[in-house]
């Protein structure tokens, strides 16, 4: 029996399409590091938007700078975190006025 050698990146490749549409494609880019190249990765790609095509546009800001300010996790609804009595506060990168960008 031959020993096996196996790299990282053929794990990446692996995982993506042995696990595809398991819903966990986003927390291995995030786990590998991976998931702010991705994102801004899509930028200009063709889609197709109410039935016309277009291209992925990034909004003003990029994808990349709201992964790094929110660390790629969801905001916490206003009404959990009053619910909670003070137990809960806001995910990083959601807790200014301006955090929602239009079109996210």
């Amino acid at each position: 029996m031959s020993p096996v050698s196996y790299s990282l990146e053929a794990l990446k490749k692996e995982r993506r399409y042995e696990l595809a549409f398991e819903g966990i494609r986003w927390f291995d880019l995030m786990r590998w590091h991976d998931a702010a190249d991705a994102l801004e990765a899509q930028v200009g790609s063709p889609i197709i938007s109410m039935e016309e095509p277009a291209q992925m546009k990034d909004f003003g800001v990029g994808y990349c700078k709201r992964y790094e300010q929110t660390g790629g996790f969801w905001q916490i609804p206003r009404t959990q975190i009053d619910l909670s009595n003070g137990v809960l506060t806001q995910n990083p990168g959601w807790d200014t006025e301006d955090c929602e960008y239009w079109g996210w």
